[in-house]
């Protein structure tokens, strides 16, 4: 990272956990972890295919001597965050069930392994990438920048220029330590062109260094991002492109929203980002033990 030095200043909004329970493109696991039992190291656990809620939410299946760049991925953490505040159920056999099982497996694949020979949920001769309409990336920028990096950009508080994949994974792991999920909404249609609605959401209950090295320490507000997704698949929903709406602010507007040094003078339970549903109730459990971790 190439971002201006000197040690983080620190903003408390207010003491991490203090406030009332609190009510969410792509999510990222954990890495260097296997939880659960899945009989072998080289595929996903059960708890990060989602099989210890009952449900089979990603299935990913590793090529042979899949080079992972930190290790097997798990997604434990942030499947409890999934399974306990999605806002939506869908029938099993359903576009939106289909299409998210498909976006998930995606982020598996595109985030953790390194080599994009290796990559099959994706056309990488065709593969483009992009935000709002913006120009588009192809496969070998975005296994060198990472999702974080090319779908936030330069915005308020965070500049994708100043980082690596890793180092963004870490920015993230670090605000959202107990995970910051990603659920389909509604598909709206295809395929082969898909439109569809996503929520992302999780509680800032961790610390969020922004470009001016300044620290914001969360309270445990609740942030709910939404957004819409137009992406072209092919017969076996492998994807060719996809463009991402949504804006990054509503995010990051949150997460700076104390000026350095003043604490709040309040502790509203959820932050709201977008038009979507709102989550529930609080959740539990300690950090992701490394980075990239939790974000979908």
């Amino acid at each position: 990272s190439s971002g201006p030095r000197g040690p983080p200043r620190v903003s408390r909004c207010s003491t991490p956990g203090s406030g009332p329970p609190a009510a969410g493109m792509p999510e990222d696991a954990g890495t260097g972890e296997l939880a659960g039992q899945s009989g072998r190291g080289d595929v996903l656990s059960y708890d990060s295919k989602g099989l210890s809620w009952g449900e089979v939410i990603r299935d990913y299946a590793p090529p042979p001597n899949a080079e992972w760049r930190d290790g097997l991925p798990d997604y434990a953490r942030v499947n409890q965050v999934y399974f306990q505040h999605r806002a939506r159920q869908h029938r099993p056999g359903s576009m939106e069930a289909l299409v998210s099982k498909a976006i998930k497996n995606w982020e598996v694949e595109t985030q953790h392994l390194r080599n994009t020979s290796q990559w099959n949920t994706v056309d990488t001769s065709k593969l483009k990438v992009a935000r709002s309409g913006g120009i588009p990336q192809g496969a070998e920028a975005l296994s060198k920048a990472g999702h974080h990096n090319l779908l936030l950009g330069d915005s308020l508080g965070f500049r994708s220029s100043d980082h690596t994949l890793e180092s963004a994974g870490t920015v993230w792991s670090n605000a959202f330590p107990e995970g910051f999920a990603w659920e389909v909404l509604e598909v709206m249609s295809g395929p082969p062109q898909l439109v569809f609605k996503w929520r992302h959401f999780g509680r800032f209950t961790g610390t969020f260094v922004d470009a001016q090295r300044r620290t914001h320490v969360g309270n445990g507000e609740s942030i709910d991002l939404i957004g819409l997704c137009v992406a072209k698949v092919d017969s076996k929903l492998v994807l060719e492109s996809f463009d991402v709406y949504y804006s990054p602010d509503d995010l990051l507007r949150p997460l700076v929203s104390c000026p350095v040094g003043s604490p709040a003078a309040g502790s509203p339970s959820t932050k709201r980002a977008g038009a979507g549903q709102e989550a529930a109730a609080s959740v539990g459990g300690p950090p992701n033990a490394c980075s990239g971790c939790g974000m979908m």
